[in-house]
C-alpha cells in the first residue's frame, strides 16, 4: 500500500472528498474509524482525514518548513492511500477533483496539485514512474 498526503485549507474535509464522483468506481464506503474507501474492481483509493497538520506526523522542524512553502494559515491534511499509481493519477486528474491543494509525496516533495500531476505525467512518459517518489529531480 502506498500513499500521498493532500494538504489544503479548511475546505479540505473527508466530506469534500466523499462528494467527488470517482469515475469508474464500483462502490464506496466509510469504515467505523472514518477511513473512506473508493473501490474500482481490483484497485482502490482511500482517504483518512486529519484535522490539522500538527497531528504528530511531522516534526516541529518539518512542519515549519512545510508551512513556509504553502499558502494556508491553518492547513489540513488527508492521507490518500492507493494500490495502483495509475489509479491514483487518474483520480487526481479528474476534472471534478479538488484543485486548490498541495500534495506531499511522502518523500518531502510538496507541490501544488497541478505541478504534482505534471511531474507524474513526465515520469510516466519517461518510463520511470516506478521510481515514484521522488519527483523533485524533474522540476
Amino acid at each position: 500500500m502506498q500513499y500521498i498526503i493532500l494538504i489544503g485549507d479548511e475546505l479540505l474535509t473527508i466530506n469534500s472528498l466523499k462528494s467527488i464522483d470517482h469515475y469508474g468506481s464500483t462502490r464506496s464506503h466509510t469504515n467505523d474509524d472514518g477511513r473512506h474507501w473508493v473501490i474500482f474492481d481490483d484497485e482502490y483509493v482511500y482517504y483518512d482525514f486529519e484535522s490539522e497538520m500538527s497531528n504528530g506526523y511531522y516534526t516541529k522542524k518539518e512542519l515549519r518548513k512545510i508551512l513556509s512553502e504553502i499558502p494556508f494559515a491553518k492547513p489540513r491534511t488527508v492521507t490518500m492511500g492507493y494500490n495502483s499509481r495509475e489509479r491514483m493519477m487518474q483520480v487526481l486528474k479528474q476534472d471534478n477533483f479538488l484543485r486548490a491543494i498541495y500534495v506531499d509525496d511522502d518523500a518531502w516533495n510538496i507541490l501544488p496539485i497541478e505541478e504534482f500531476i505534471e511531474c507524474l505525467d513526465a515520469m510516466a512518459a519517461a518510463g520511470i514512474l516506478d521510481d515514484f517518489p521522488p519527483i523533485r529531480r524533474l522540476l
